[in-house]
Formats: C-alpha cells, sequence, structure tokens
C-alpha cells in the first residue's frame, strides 16, 4: 500500500541480492534509509488510525533544491515536499528547518513558508535572504575554523624559508578584495627540506569575520626566511551554516491548510529525514 520495505535484520539485509554487492559504506547507508523510511511509514499509518481510518497519503521524501545557499551575493532556497498523493492548499503554511550555525548566521531555526505546488503531489517551500557583502545573516557564512587547511590559497610564497614545523606563527589580517571583519590569526606552518610550504593549518583566530579575498600575511622572518608568505582566502576556506534534517528529527508542517485533494482530509503532516544543505560564502 505504502511501497516502504522493511530491511529485517542486518545478517539477513546484507545477504539480498540488490545489498551483498555493495561496498560496506553503501550497505550500511541503504540499511539505514530503508529503516528510517519504513519507520516514517509505520508512524503514518498509526498516526492515522488514530482519527478514524487510514488517510493513506503520507509524505514520501522532503529535498532542498538545487539552488546554492550563497550567503554574499543572495539567495532564494528551495524545499520540496513530495507526497504520495494529491494535495489542496489554503494560506502560506510553514515548515522549520534546523540551522547548525556553524558559519556563525544568526538563526537557529530558519522558515521556509509554502510558495507553489509545481505538482499535485509536490509543495515548494521557500526561503529569501538578501546578499550580505560579509557572508552574516540568518544564515551566515563567514567562519574560518580552527583545523582549516590553506595550502591552496598560497598566492605569494616567502623566500628561502628553513625546513621546520613552525607553531603559533601570526597571518595579519587585511580585508583585500573581499569584506570587512576578519582579524589576525596563528597557524601551524610546514615547511619542506626544499624550502617550500607544505601546509598551512589555522589554529587559532577571534570571531572575526572572514570572506574570499581577504588575504593573510605570515612573515617570512618567522619561518626562518625572507619576504612573506601571503594566503587569499577563497570560498572553499570559508564554513557555512548547515540546515539539516536528521532521521530523529521531525518536519513539522505547520499553519495554513493542505488536505487531500480527494476527500479534503489532512494528509499525515510529520516526516523524518536525512536532507542537509550548506551555505556557501560565495
Amino acid at each position: 500500500m505504502y511501497g516502504a520495505q522493511d530491511p529485517g535484520n542486518w545478517q539477513s539485509f546484507t545477504n539480498r541480492a540488490d545489498v551483498k554487492g555493495l561496498p560496506l559504506n553503501e550497505q550500511k547507508d541503504q540499511f539505514l534509509k530503508e529503516q528510517v523510511n519504513f519507520q516514517n511509514m509505520m508512524e503514518a499509518i498509526r498516526a492515522q488510525a488514530h482519527v478514524g481510518g487510514i488517510r493513506n497519503n503520507p509524505i514520501v521524501n522532503v529535498a532542498f533544491n538545487g539552488t546554492d545557499l550563497d550567503v554574499i551575493s543572495g539567495f532564494t532556497s528551495g524545499l520540496l515536499v513530495n507526497y504520495t498523493f494529491p494535495v489542496t492548499v489554503t494560506g502560506i503554511p510553514t515548515i522549520k528547518v534546523p540551522n547548525g550555525l556553524q558559519g556563525n548566521g544568526t538563526e537557529s531555526t530558519i522558515t521556509y513558508g509554502y510558495s507553489s505546488s509545481p505538482s499535485p503531489t509536490s509543495l515548494l517551500f521557500t526561503y529569501t535572504q538578501a546578499a550580505n557583502a560579509n557572508g552574516q545573516g540568518d544564515i551566515g557564512a563567514n567562519e574560518l575554523a580552527v583545523n582549516t587547511e590553506l595550502f591552496g590559497a598560497i598566492t605569494t610564497p616567502p623566500s628561502t624559508p628553513v625546513e621546520n614545523t613552525y607553531t603559533s606563527v601570526v597571518g595579519t589580517y587585511n580585508s583585500g578584495a573581499g569584506g570587512t571583519g576578519g582579524q589576525d590569526i596563528d597557524a601551524t606552518i610546514e615547511v619542506s627540506a626544499l624550502q617550500t610550504v607544505t601546509s598551512i593549518i589555522v589554529t587559532g583566530n577571534s570571531s572575526g569575520v572572514f570572506q574570499p579575498g581577504n588575504t593573510l600575511t605570515f612573515a617570512g622572518s618567522d619561518l626562518g626566511g625572507t619576504g612573506s608568505l601571503i594566503v587569499t582566502l577563497r570560498a572553499a576556506d570559508i564554513t557555512g551554516d548547515t540546515l539539516a534534517f536528521t532521521a530523529t528529527t521531525d518536519v513539522n508542517i505547520e499553519g495554513g491548510s493542505i488536505v487531500n485533494a480527494s476527500d479534503g482530509r489532512p494528509p499525515y503532516a510529520i516526516f523524518r529525514s536525512n536532507v542537509t544543505k550548506t551555505a556557501l560564502a560565495e
């Protein structure tokens, strides 16, 4: 009736013809997915039975659309909710999406509002965030996280550095071609026997605001050489917030009115899913 398959126990699952040839990590991912889908189906059946008969229209899946969360340029992000059978919407229902705040965003919950129905069984919810030159907003992307590797962002190498591992080397911040608000950082820098910098690991920074185009300058004398080691930050170096539903997070649709097109009764409105989307400093 619903199409979700009970994966059974792990041993029987891994012996299934469509599973046993998969790598172990893919087997585990598939097992978890089938468990979650089966649990969602059973919860839907139980919940619907409590209100006078099975409504037979649970949510099939929830997925972000392809739009990137480009915090600097601004964006409109979509979240698509797919039902088993057609639904009708009145008003503006909403979905609250948990925000992990890894990129210094300001809101731990992001509200997506109903926008349109791309198909009779699909509802599109959207959230819009304005452009911000510093990557700040409800959803943020301006964190230069500890343990970030900056080797790929080197734009100017130092002259004749000496082989060694240098700790607590200060990188002097400059806004450069990026936004403002960053601060000096500390880093551990590896120099090889070929007098070449091979690694720059961020080990400490204040709660500064970092963006692509910002520069960090390390004195060559701190590496036993001369000149300067200059890093120009890229979008890939900046950590952004991650919006995430997990297998234990209820996806609740609130407000407005969503009913089955066939009988006017409300479909099952709670779903559990593994869905993530990470903001970018672009």
